[in-house]
């Protein structure tokens, strides 16, 4: 049986995330580059004849500020007067923020994770790409960008106390070490998804209305104050809930929905629509379980010794269904026959 708990679409929660590069992280792409099908001869391609110089002159102008205060590379932009860097900061070998100054606005992407503290820290207002912060063990002295482009990475603050983040965040964000909410006040808009995997408890989470990517909530033990976003673009992480008493799914669910702990159904009403795998394999008993009217990509109820008591089964199911090898011969042809050649038994 696939092990769909761990197999999360963004990467491994619990340990460090691969910041995947972006159109922020190719400051020197001036042009489109399509080649012909077929070269008969030698290809010969042209050098790109606008000097830093001119890049500067033209960003300039669009800045309202002078030539020296724009920067193309990693020595001008820490000088210490610049208004604009055009293209990203790779600054992971730097391990204190003292002595060097940041751009007040940089296009792409700016890295810094392996800082531990703040301290010293003057943040760009404005970062087109991710900010990785991934090493801060603490939000104290921290001043966020108005604007973020991209992800947030604060893979290391434990605690959200100190803790103000900006409005809007285009990408994802990234707070996979925090244990509590408590002081914790989210962004109204969130473009990618939000990663809190380690918290344990809901209390004092206000989560956006919408979010654009995936919800991980995979380390709560209650739902007890938890109020779940209306529209969620991705997959939902519930691996660790064992009572669905206390929360609302919503009706529809992109992506996957896993709630691997659920023993029993009292108080489960499950989305209409799931558009990937729904993990249901810690049931123990079926009573009163009405599956979703579709579900995209495969069913596990694998803990289930009997489907008795399931009163509504999808016409549809995409992908496996991953089911008990102790269902009763008379029950596996069942499942069978309604959903030939999809049963899988473990």
């Amino acid at each position: 049986m696939v092990n769909y708990t761990h197999m999360k679409e963004s990467g491994p929660l619990d340990g460090k995330y691969r910041k995947p590069k972006t159109e922020h992280d190719e400051p020197n792409a001036d042009i489109d580059l399509v080649l012909p099908e077929n070269i008969g001869q030698d290809l010969v391609l042209p050098e790109n004849r606008r000097s830093d110089e001119e890049k500067k002159q033209d960003l300039a102008r669009a800045f309202d500020t002078t030539p020296d205060r724009i920067s193309v590379n990693e020595e001008e932009a820490l000088s210490g007067k610049i208004r604009y860097h055009n293209g990203s900061l790779w600054l992971d070998g730097l391990t204190s923020a003292e002595g060097f100054t940041l751009p007040e606005e940089i296009s792409g992407s700016l890295h810094l994770g392996r800082l531990t503290s703040a301290k010293g820290l003057t943040l760009p207002r404005k970062i087109g790409g991710h900010l990785d912060l991934g090493g801060l063990k603490s939000a104290e002295k921290l001043i966020l960008p108005r604007e973020i482009g991209s992800d947030l990475w604060l893979d290391g603050i434990t605690f959200a106390e100190g803790l103000t983040l900006p409005e809007e965040i285009s990408g994802s964000l990234h707070l996979s070490s925090l244990t509590s909410a408590k002081g914790l006040t989210l962004p109204r808009n969130i473009g990618g998804s939000i990663h809190l995997s380690r918290l344990t408890s809901a209390e004092g989470l206000i989560l956006p209305r919408e979010i654009g990517g995936h919800l991980d909530l995979g380390g709560l033990s209650s739902a007890k104050g938890l109020t779940l976003p209306r529209n969620i673009g991705g997959s939902l992480w519930l691996d660790n809930l064992t009572s669905a008493e206390g929360f609302t799914l919503p009706e529809e669910i992109n992506g996957s929905l896993h709630l691997s702990s659920l023993t029993f159904v009292e108080g489960l009403r499950l989305p209409k629509k799931i558009g990937g795998h729904l993990d249901l394999r810690g049931l123990t008993s079926a009573k009163g379980l009405t599956l979703p009217e579709e579900i995209g990509n495969g069913l596990d109820i694998y803990g289930l010794n009997t489907i008795q008591g399931i009163t509504y089964w999808p016409s549809k199911i995409g992908g496996v269904i991953y089911a008990n090898k102790a269902l009763p011969d008379n029950e596996r042809e069942e499942l069978e026959k309604r959903y030939p050649g999809q049963v899988h038994y473990g």
